[in-house]
């Protein structure tokens, strides 16, 4: 090599440079640096390129007959500690398990001043091949080193997820794993990064061996791709379309490998976005979505993983399931699986809350009984009772019961019945207090006492408390275990209940096909008092045209959709946006425009990612329908 090279540790004509320049003359081919290069700027520019692409240069000595030393040859722009990767991963992993000891190694730091101003690093490590095992060793793993050595090359990050992942196991499948996802790497640039490794350096550090040993190299590589994939979109449509919940899912058949059985199951990749912190979602939010379609399913043991941190908006997960007698999922089961899983998963998605600490309000409970106490006024009147309720538990809820009634002579005590008979309540006895005579002979006796019912029955699709459920259930039960009563606080969430379950029944399998939506729609109307009054035929018709309008697959979707229809009775109107920000506005048209609150109703839902509104107006005088309508339009235009 006839340029000039220099070092700042070492003189010109040390041994380290001569060695440096032999070696660089023994790797390198004739002419590669032209005589010319000082005489013509541009020969010299093409020779720095052409220099640079061919860094790292990574070479070693012809393999041979052992015994014999083999040398290994580095040269790179200089970065710390690059040489100390080099030499470990040739001393630790060019024959793995045992490892052998460098018997020459040296680097040193130089620059080519005829060249250019980078610094550049050079290395040797020398070790000995001693067997015909070991340098069958040498050349089966010879490719993926030197894949490997190139890519932590590229960056201090990249050699230490490197290092991290050889030093937690050196079995083939991990090797054939990395050399698989560095391939991908470098035959489709335009769809993966280097920041592929990381995912892969994730997935290999935190699931377990269980998980890896009975799946193939490629499975394990095609889940890495995908959740780099799904990760990649998901950031993307997250950071433009912050308030929306993305969801992607992908459906794998798998095949296990268990004592040399073979096992065919079904593999879910999912990949959504978070939009609360207070979000979670785990194995078994999962298998309660595909339960939700195809019910006889069942988890295979270990194989749930998780990617998701606290300060990254995106959650990938993966699970395997069969069916319970083993039998295939058929091609029409996965099709429909794939099309009703995301939204499925979108619904299922629980929320964490902070148990509320309120101590009892011994205030509020005597005024519970004086109001009870105040309604029997006859040895006829009913028992009165007001249920509350007070707290919920890990697995329980709570409530409040206070039981007012007329004590005569065949009474039997409130606990006694409750340990008498079976019921799935649990019955915690607070305090039994006479409060009164009636005719100054027959004693008016408060019981006040607790309520616990288990809290799985009560959750909704998306993990929420059926609070309205399962009180009308505990009233239902308490009814049964006691006797026919009044039920003071509960008049309202009766007619609400008895609005609800007409309706239900109206829209008949559409409902049952659509039963989180349809709870959703009814307890979002508003004013609250809607519940109580509207008749069930309109709004069968409001629901049915908002499940028309959300499923509607026609031209792409405009920014705000409105779609209106009118019977004798009501105005029924029905918008639909990607974004949630109209419903705002078209409130405050509402309130601008009507003047009588009881005239208007609306609702608020979301379904199959979009945010649609309901509004249902009494048509008091065609006129005032036509200006409700004309407001909300001016709304959506402007």
């Amino acid at each position: 090599m006839h340029l000039k090279i220099t070092s700042p540790v070492a003189e010109e004509e040390s041994l380290y440079l001569l060695a440096l320049k032999k070696s660089l003359n023994t790797i390198l081919p004739p002419g590669f640096f032209p005589k010319e290069l000082d005489k013509n700027p541009h020969l010299r520019a093409q020779a720095v390129e052409r220099w640079h692409q061919l860094l790292p240069l990574i070479e070693w000595t012809p393999l041979k007959k052992p015994p014999f030393y083999l040398s290994f040859f580095l040269c790179c722009p200089f970065r710390q500690n690059a040489f100390r990767f080099f030499q470990e991963m040739i001393c630790r992993w060019l024959i793995p398990g045992t490892g052998i000891d460098a018997f020459l190694q040296f680097a040193i730091n130089f620059y080519i001043p005829d060249l250019c101003n980078t610094q550049y690093l050079a290395g040797q490590v020398v070790v000995n091949i001693e067997t015909l095992k070991e340098l069958e060793l040498v050349e089966k793993n010879l490719p993926i080193l030197e894949t490997e050595i190139r890519l932590g090359m590229q960056s201090a990050y990249q050699a230490n997820r490197i290092l991290e992942i050889k030093g937690l196991s050196s079995d083939e499948k991990t090797g054939m794993i990395q050399e698989n996802i560095a391939m991908l790497v470098k035959h489709r640039p335009q769809d993966f990064d280097y920041d592929l490794f990381s995912e892969m350096q994730h997935l290999l550090v935190f699931c377990k061996e269980e998980f890896k040993h009975p799946r193939s190299y490629k499975h394990m590589s095609r889940l890495i791709c995908f959740f780099y994939l799904f990760r990649k979109a998901l950031m993307h449509s997250s950071e433009a379309f912050p308030e929306r919940r993305f969801v992607s899912v992908k459906l794998i058949r798998v095949t296990l490998l268990q004592h040399n059985v073979k096992r065919r199951v079904l593999g879910v990749v999912i990949g959504l976005s978070f939009l609360r912190e207070n979000e979670i979602f785990t194995q078994r939010h999962i298998l309660k979505a595909i339960k939700s379609y195809i019910p006889n399913t069942r988890v295979i043991k270990g194989s749930f993983f998780k990617n998701a941190s606290r300060h990254n908006p995106t959650c990938l997960a993966y699970l395997e399931v069969e069916k319970e007698d083993e039998s295939p999922f058929t091609i029409d089961e996965t099709s429909g699986l794939k099309e009703e899983l995301p939204h499925a998963i979108g619904e299922c998605i629980e929320k964490s809350y902070n148990l509320i600490f309120m101590p009892q309000n011994e205030e509020e409970v005597f005024r519970g009984i004086l109001a009870l106490s105040n309604q029997l006024t006859y040895m006829r009147d009913l028992p009165q009772a007001m249920i509350s309720f007070e707290k919920q538990t890990e697995s329980h809820l709570e409530f409040l019961v206070i039981v007012v009634r007329i004590v005569k002579p065949a009474s039997i005590p409130i606990q006694d019945l409750f340990e008498t008979r079976p019921t799935f309540l649990h019955f915690i006895p607070d305090r039994i207090k006479v409060v009164g005579l009636l005719r100054k002979k027959y004693r008016k006796e408060a019981n006040v006492f607790r309520l616990q019912a288990k809290k799985d029955h009560y959750l909704r699709h998306d993990h929420s408390v059926d609070l309205y459920k399962a009180r009308s259930e505990v009233a239902e039960e308490l009814a049964r275990i006691v006797g026919e009563f009044r039920d003071f606080n509960g008049g309202t969430i009766s007619k609400e209940n008895e609005l609800f379950a007409n309706l239900r029944k109206l829209v008949g399998k559409k409902g049952q096909e659509h039963a989180f939506l349809l709870e959703n729609f009814f307890y979002s109307l508003g004013p609250a008092v809607m519940r109580s009054v509207l008749k069930p035929v309109p709004l069968k018709k409001l629901f049915f045209m908002l499940l028309e309008a959300a499923h509607f697959e026609g031209k792409e979707r405009e920014a705000i959709e409105m779609r209106t229809l009118e019977d004798r009775e009501f105005s029924y109107m029905v918008l639909l946006s990607k974004e949630p920000y109209f419903r705002t506005e078209v409130l405050s048209a509402i309130e601008r425009t009507i003047t009588d609150g009881s005239q208007v109703a609306t609702c608020f839902v979301t379904h199959n990612g979009l945010f649609c509104m309901g509004i249902l107006d009494r048509i008091i005088a065609h006129e005032s329908a036509l200006k409700l309508r004309f407001a909300i339009e001016s709304v959506l235009t402007n």
